[in-house]
Protein backbone atom coordinates (compact mmCIF):
# COMPACT_ATOMS: atom_id res chain seq x y z
CA UNK A 1 0.00 0.00 0.00
CA UNK A 2 1.27 3.45 -0.90
CA UNK A 3 1.32 5.84 2.04
CA UNK A 4 0.33 9.46 1.50
CA UNK A 5 0.85 12.65 3.47
CA UNK A 6 -1.23 15.64 2.52
CA UNK A 7 -1.17 19.32 3.32
CA UNK A 8 -4.27 20.76 4.94
CA UNK A 9 -4.44 23.56 2.39
CA UNK A 10 -4.59 21.15 -0.55
CA UNK A 11 -7.78 19.40 0.59
CA UNK A 12 -11.36 20.36 -0.16
CA UNK A 13 -13.49 21.49 2.75
CA UNK A 14 -15.78 18.47 2.31
CA UNK A 15 -12.96 15.95 2.80
CA UNK A 16 -12.97 14.30 6.22
CA UNK A 17 -9.81 14.53 8.32
CA UNK A 18 -8.69 11.10 9.55
CA UNK A 19 -5.36 11.72 11.30
CA UNK A 20 -2.74 14.39 11.93
CA UNK A 21 1.00 14.17 12.54
CA UNK A 22 2.47 17.60 13.17
CA UNK A 23 1.77 19.60 10.00
CA UNK A 24 0.93 16.48 8.00
CA UNK A 25 -2.71 15.48 7.56
CA UNK A 26 -4.35 12.28 6.38
CA UNK A 27 -7.81 12.51 4.83
CA UNK A 28 -10.51 10.00 4.01
CA UNK A 29 -9.85 10.48 0.30
CA UNK A 30 -6.29 9.17 0.89
CA UNK A 31 -7.80 5.84 1.99
CA UNK A 32 -9.78 5.27 -1.21
CA UNK A 33 -7.33 2.66 -2.43
CA UNK A 34 -8.35 0.44 0.49
CA UNK A 35 -11.93 0.29 -0.80
CA UNK A 36 -10.80 -2.22 -3.45
CA UNK A 37 -10.41 -4.88 -0.75
CA UNK A 38 -13.48 -7.04 -0.19
CA UNK A 39 -13.38 -7.11 3.61
CA UNK A 40 -15.85 -7.63 6.40
CA UNK A 41 -16.27 -4.93 9.07
CA UNK A 42 -13.70 -6.41 11.47
CA UNK A 43 -11.03 -6.83 8.79
CA UNK A 44 -11.67 -3.39 7.31
CA UNK A 45 -11.20 -1.71 10.71
CA UNK A 46 -7.91 -3.58 11.14
CA UNK A 47 -6.66 -2.71 7.64
CA UNK A 48 -7.58 0.97 7.98
CA UNK A 49 -5.93 1.16 11.40
CA UNK A 50 -2.75 -0.47 10.07
CA UNK A 51 -2.69 1.92 7.12
CA UNK A 52 -3.00 4.98 9.38
CA UNK A 53 -0.34 3.72 11.77
CA UNK A 54 2.04 2.95 8.90
CA UNK A 55 1.41 6.43 7.48
CA UNK A 56 2.39 7.94 10.83
CA UNK A 57 5.50 5.76 11.19
CA UNK A 58 6.69 6.58 7.66
CA UNK A 59 6.28 10.30 8.27
CA UNK A 60 8.01 10.12 11.65
CA UNK A 61 11.07 8.41 10.19
CA UNK A 62 11.01 10.83 7.25
CA UNK A 63 11.03 13.80 9.65
CA UNK A 64 13.98 12.29 11.51
CA UNK A 65 15.82 11.78 8.24
CA UNK A 66 15.24 15.41 7.21
CA UNK A 67 16.61 16.62 10.56
CA UNK A 68 19.65 14.36 10.75
CA UNK A 69 20.80 14.10 7.14
CA UNK A 70 22.34 16.68 4.85
CA UNK A 71 20.17 16.51 1.74
CA UNK A 72 22.87 18.15 -0.39
CA UNK A 73 25.27 15.30 0.35
CA UNK A 74 22.64 12.76 -0.72
CA UNK A 75 22.17 14.40 -4.14
CA UNK A 76 18.45 13.57 -3.94
CA UNK A 77 17.48 15.82 -6.83
CA UNK A 78 20.08 14.25 -9.11
CA UNK A 79 18.91 10.76 -8.17
CA UNK A 80 15.26 11.66 -8.72
CA UNK A 81 16.11 13.28 -12.06
CA UNK A 82 18.11 10.22 -13.12
CA UNK A 83 15.29 7.89 -12.13
CA UNK A 84 12.72 10.06 -13.93
CA UNK A 85 14.87 10.08 -17.08
CA UNK A 86 15.25 6.30 -16.92
CA UNK A 87 11.47 5.89 -16.68
CA UNK A 88 10.89 8.25 -19.61
CA UNK A 89 13.47 6.49 -21.79
CA UNK A 90 12.08 3.07 -20.91
CA UNK A 91 8.50 4.15 -21.67
CA UNK A 92 9.53 5.67 -24.99
CA UNK A 93 11.48 2.56 -25.95
CA UNK A 94 8.48 0.36 -25.10
CA UNK A 95 6.25 2.52 -27.29
CA UNK A 96 8.73 2.25 -30.17
CA UNK A 97 8.85 -1.51 -29.74
CA UNK A 98 5.04 -1.75 -29.88
CA UNK A 99 4.89 0.42 -32.99
CA UNK A 100 7.85 -0.83 -35.00
CA UNK A 101 9.02 -4.26 -33.85
CA UNK A 102 8.49 -7.10 -36.29
CA UNK A 103 7.12 -9.87 -34.07
CA UNK A 104 6.87 -12.51 -36.79
CA UNK A 105 9.50 -15.21 -36.28
CA UNK A 106 9.80 -17.77 -39.07
CA UNK A 107 10.36 -21.50 -38.65
CA UNK A 108 13.71 -21.09 -40.43
CA UNK A 109 14.86 -18.52 -37.88
CA UNK A 110 13.82 -20.78 -35.01
CA UNK A 111 15.56 -23.79 -36.54
CA UNK A 112 18.74 -21.85 -37.31
CA UNK A 113 18.95 -20.45 -33.78
CA UNK A 114 18.31 -23.92 -32.34
CA UNK A 115 21.11 -25.50 -34.41
CA UNK A 116 23.58 -22.75 -33.54
CA UNK A 117 22.85 -22.92 -29.79
CA UNK A 118 22.24 -26.62 -29.17
CA UNK A 119 24.27 -26.66 -25.98
CA UNK A 120 21.86 -24.15 -24.48
CA UNK A 121 19.03 -26.66 -24.76
CA UNK A 122 20.27 -29.67 -22.82
CA UNK A 123 17.49 -31.14 -20.71
CA UNK A 124 17.76 -31.09 -16.94
CA UNK A 125 14.49 -33.05 -16.62
CA UNK A 126 13.08 -36.00 -18.48
CA UNK A 127 10.22 -34.99 -20.77
CA UNK A 128 7.52 -37.17 -22.26
CA UNK A 129 4.62 -37.29 -24.65
CA UNK A 130 1.80 -39.44 -23.33
CA UNK A 131 -1.82 -40.39 -23.88
CA UNK A 132 -3.84 -40.68 -20.69
CA UNK A 133 -7.43 -41.64 -20.00
CA UNK A 134 -9.25 -42.28 -16.73
CA UNK A 135 -12.27 -44.54 -17.18
CA UNK A 136 -14.98 -45.51 -14.71
CA UNK A 137 -14.79 -49.16 -13.61
CA UNK A 138 -18.43 -49.41 -14.66
CA UNK A 139 -17.74 -48.39 -18.27
CA UNK A 140 -18.30 -51.07 -20.96
CA UNK A 141 -15.71 -52.62 -23.29
CA UNK A 142 -12.70 -52.17 -21.01
CA UNK A 143 -10.90 -55.03 -22.79
CA UNK A 144 -11.36 -53.24 -26.11
CA UNK A 145 -9.95 -50.06 -24.59
CA UNK A 146 -6.91 -52.01 -23.37
CA UNK A 147 -6.35 -53.36 -26.85
CA UNK A 148 -6.67 -49.93 -28.50
CA UNK A 149 -4.37 -48.35 -25.93
CA UNK A 150 -1.72 -51.01 -25.45
CA UNK A 151 -1.44 -52.75 -28.82
CA UNK A 152 2.29 -53.15 -29.49
CA UNK A 153 2.03 -52.43 -33.21
CA UNK A 154 -0.05 -49.26 -33.23
CA UNK A 155 -2.27 -47.06 -31.11
CA UNK A 156 -5.88 -46.81 -32.19
CA UNK A 157 -6.21 -43.07 -31.68
CA UNK A 158 -9.62 -42.73 -33.31
CA UNK A 159 -11.09 -45.54 -31.23
CA UNK A 160 -9.54 -44.20 -28.02
CA UNK A 161 -10.83 -40.70 -28.73
CA UNK A 162 -14.33 -41.86 -29.58
CA UNK A 163 -14.54 -44.12 -26.51
CA UNK A 164 -13.00 -41.59 -24.12
CA UNK A 165 -15.40 -38.83 -25.09
CA UNK A 166 -18.22 -41.12 -24.00
CA UNK A 167 -16.80 -42.69 -20.86
CA UNK A 168 -13.64 -40.90 -19.79
CA UNK A 169 -13.50 -38.87 -16.57
CA UNK A 170 -10.24 -37.26 -17.69
CA UNK A 171 -8.46 -37.39 -21.04
CA UNK A 172 -5.06 -36.06 -22.09
CA UNK A 173 -4.68 -36.43 -25.81
CA UNK A 174 -2.36 -33.68 -27.12
CA UNK A 175 0.35 -35.39 -29.14
CA UNK A 176 2.14 -32.09 -29.75
CA UNK A 177 2.72 -31.35 -26.07
CA UNK A 178 5.77 -32.38 -24.08
CA UNK A 179 5.35 -32.70 -20.32
CA UNK A 180 8.01 -33.00 -17.66
CA UNK A 181 8.27 -35.76 -15.09
CA UNK A 182 7.44 -33.21 -12.40
CA UNK A 183 4.27 -32.12 -14.21
CA UNK A 184 3.07 -35.70 -14.38
CA UNK A 185 4.00 -36.52 -10.79
CA UNK A 186 2.11 -33.46 -9.60
CA UNK A 187 -0.88 -34.30 -11.77
CA UNK A 188 -1.04 -37.83 -10.38
CA UNK A 189 -0.14 -36.80 -6.81
CA UNK A 190 3.09 -38.87 -6.95
CA UNK A 191 1.13 -42.13 -7.17
CA UNK A 192 2.78 -43.25 -10.42
CA UNK A 193 6.48 -43.74 -11.22
CA UNK A 194 7.04 -42.23 -14.66
CA UNK A 195 10.83 -42.56 -14.74
CA UNK A 196 10.37 -46.23 -15.58
CA UNK A 197 8.62 -45.45 -18.86
CA UNK A 198 10.83 -46.25 -21.87
CA UNK A 199 10.44 -47.45 -25.45
CA UNK A 200 10.25 -51.06 -24.25
CA UNK A 201 8.22 -50.33 -21.12
CA UNK A 202 5.80 -47.78 -22.53
CA UNK A 203 2.46 -48.53 -20.85
CA UNK A 204 0.93 -48.17 -17.41
CA UNK A 205 -2.42 -49.63 -16.35
CA UNK A 206 -3.62 -49.24 -12.78
CA UNK A 207 -6.98 -49.23 -11.06
CA UNK A 208 -8.58 -48.13 -7.82
CA UNK A 209 -12.06 -48.58 -6.41
CA UNK A 210 -13.57 -46.12 -8.89
CA UNK A 211 -11.42 -45.88 -12.01
CA UNK A 212 -9.09 -47.51 -14.50
CA UNK A 213 -6.05 -45.46 -15.51
CA UNK A 214 -4.65 -45.95 -19.02
CA UNK A 215 -1.24 -44.37 -19.79
CA UNK A 216 0.72 -44.85 -23.00
CA UNK A 217 4.11 -43.29 -23.71
CA UNK A 218 4.51 -42.10 -27.30
CA UNK A 219 7.88 -40.32 -27.06
CA UNK A 220 10.43 -39.18 -24.48
CA UNK A 221 13.78 -37.44 -24.04
CA UNK A 222 16.08 -38.25 -21.14
CA UNK A 223 18.01 -35.90 -18.91
CA UNK A 224 21.20 -34.72 -20.63
CA UNK A 225 19.84 -35.03 -24.16
CA UNK A 226 19.01 -32.11 -26.42
CA UNK A 227 15.52 -30.71 -25.95
CA UNK A 228 13.44 -31.11 -29.12
CA UNK A 229 12.97 -27.88 -31.02
CA UNK A 230 9.19 -27.87 -30.52
CA UNK A 231 9.72 -28.05 -26.75
CA UNK A 232 11.91 -24.92 -26.66
CA UNK A 233 10.20 -23.07 -29.52
CA UNK A 234 8.56 -20.44 -27.29
CA UNK A 235 11.85 -19.76 -25.51
CA UNK A 236 13.67 -19.34 -28.81
CA UNK A 237 11.03 -16.93 -30.13
CA UNK A 238 11.38 -14.83 -26.96
CA UNK A 239 15.18 -14.79 -27.31
CA UNK A 240 14.99 -13.75 -30.97
CA UNK A 241 12.48 -10.99 -30.22
CA UNK A 242 14.59 -9.68 -27.34
CA UNK A 243 17.61 -9.52 -29.65
CA UNK A 244 15.51 -7.63 -32.20
CA UNK A 245 14.38 -5.17 -29.52
CA UNK A 246 17.94 -4.44 -28.44
CA UNK A 247 19.11 -4.08 -32.05
CA UNK A 248 16.21 -1.81 -32.96
CA UNK A 249 16.78 0.49 -29.96
CA UNK A 250 20.51 0.64 -30.72
CA UNK A 251 19.82 1.58 -34.35
CA UNK A 252 17.43 4.34 -33.24
CA UNK A 253 19.95 5.70 -30.72
CA UNK A 254 22.72 5.73 -33.31
CA UNK A 255 20.51 7.50 -35.86
CA UNK A 256 19.49 10.16 -33.33
CA UNK A 257 23.14 10.63 -32.42
CA UNK A 258 24.25 10.94 -36.06
CA UNK A 259 21.44 13.40 -36.81
CA UNK A 260 22.42 15.49 -33.78
CA UNK A 261 26.02 15.69 -34.99
CA UNK A 262 25.01 16.57 -38.56
CA UNK A 263 22.72 19.37 -37.39
CA UNK A 264 25.31 20.66 -34.87
CA UNK A 265 22.96 20.00 -31.96
CA UNK A 266 25.73 17.87 -30.46
CA UNK A 267 29.35 19.03 -30.37
CA UNK A 268 32.50 18.00 -28.53
CA UNK A 269 34.70 21.04 -27.89
CA UNK A 270 37.92 19.35 -26.81
CA UNK A 271 39.45 15.90 -26.71
CA UNK A 272 39.58 14.20 -23.33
Amino acid sequence: MVLSSCSFNNQTSSDKLVARLGDNYLYKSDLKQLNNYNLDQYDSIYIYTQFIENWAKENLILNKALINLDIKDLEIEKRVESYKNSLLIHSYEQNLIKQKLDTLVSINEITEYYKNHLDDFILSNKILKIIFSEISIYAPQIDSMKFWFFNSDSIYFDKIEEYSYQYSKRLFYNQDEWVTIYDLEEFFANKIEFYNLTDKNNTIFIEDSLSYFFIRLTDFKDVGSYAPVDYVKKDIIEIILNKRKLKMIEIIKNKLFDDAKKSNIFEIYENI
